[in-house]
């Protein structure tokens, strides 16, 4: 039996235009791991707010706690 037993819809943004955008021309890829466990994150709670910590969000991502604080300024700057 599969482990995850539903798929988490992504908008055609995210692959079409952000996931270029930030691995390609940032040469960012920790921040678009990041937008996606944030996003899977608020799927999960229904789109309500998220809180993660940065621990949290490092292991959850493979990052480093550094890695992920520099991947939210990244983000936060382009919102």
């Amino acid at each position: 039996m599969p482990r995850f037993r539903r798929a988490v819809p992504i908008d055609d943004y995210v692959l079409d235009t952000l996931l270029p955008d930030l691995v390609g021309h940032d040469h960012q890829p920790a921040a678009f791991l990041v937008y996606l466990r944030l996003y899977r994150e608020a799927e999960k709670q229904q789109w309500k707010p998220v809180s993660a910590s940065l621990r949290l969000l490092a292991e959850s991502t493979g990052l480093s706690k550094s890695s992920v604080q520099i991947a939210l300024r990244i983000l936060r700057r382009r919102s």
